[in-house]
C-alpha cells in the first residue's frame, strides 16, 4: 500500500491527536498542526495527499485554510472537521472539489473509511488515465 501523506489541522489537541493516530494506525504519513497558519507553513514543505481541518480556528479558520490550500493543489482531498454544522458550512465546503465534510464528534471508523474511499477513487481516476494513454500509443491494426 502506498503511504499517502495527510496533514491534520486542530486546535483541539486531543482531537488533532485522536485522528493522527487512527490515520498512522491505518499506514498513513500523517503531520498535525495546531493552527491553519501553521499548516500553511508546513503545506508548503510536502506533498500531502490531503488535508483534514477544523472549521473553528484562532489565526486561519478552516474555510481560509481549505481556499488556500486548494488554489496551491485544486486536485488535494480536503475533510473539513466541525463541531458546528450547518448547511450553508456544508454547502460552502462541499463547493471544491474533492471536499468532504464531517461533523464532530468524529467517529474513528467512519474517518477511516472516508479517507479510504478518497484514496481509492484517486486510485481508479489514475488507472484510467493510464489506461485511456495506453490505448492512444498503442498500434491498431491499421497501423
Amino acid at each position: 500500500m502506498l503511504k499517502r501523506k495527510i496533514l491534520v489541522v486542530d486546535d483541539d489537541v486531543y482531537v488533532r491527536n485522536a485522528v493522527m493516530t487512527a490515520l498512522k494506525t491505518a499506514g498513513h504519513f500523517v503531520l498535525g498542526a495546531q493552527s491553519g497558519k501553521t499548516a500553511l507553513s508546513i503545506f508548503g514543505k510536502f506533498d500531502f495527499d490531503m488535508v483534514i481541518t477544523d472549521y473553528e480556528m484562532e489565526d486561519v479558520g478552516g474555510l481560509n485554510l481549505i481556499k488556500k490550500v486548494k488554489a496551491e493543489k485544486p486536485d488535494i482531498f480536503v475533510i473539513m472537521m466541525t463541531a458546528f454544522p450547518s448547511r450553508e458550512l456544508s454547502s460552502r465546503v462541499l463547493k471544491y472539489e474533492n471536499a468532504y465534510f464531517l461533523c464532530k464528534p468524529i467517529k474513528v471508523d467512519k474517518l477511516r473509511e472516508l479517507v479510504e474511499s478518497c484514496f481509492r477513487k484517486k486510485e481508479i481516476v489514475r488507472e484510467n488515465i493510464l489506461k485511456s494513454i495506453h490505448k492512444e500509443n498503442t498500434p491498431g491494426p491499421d497501423n
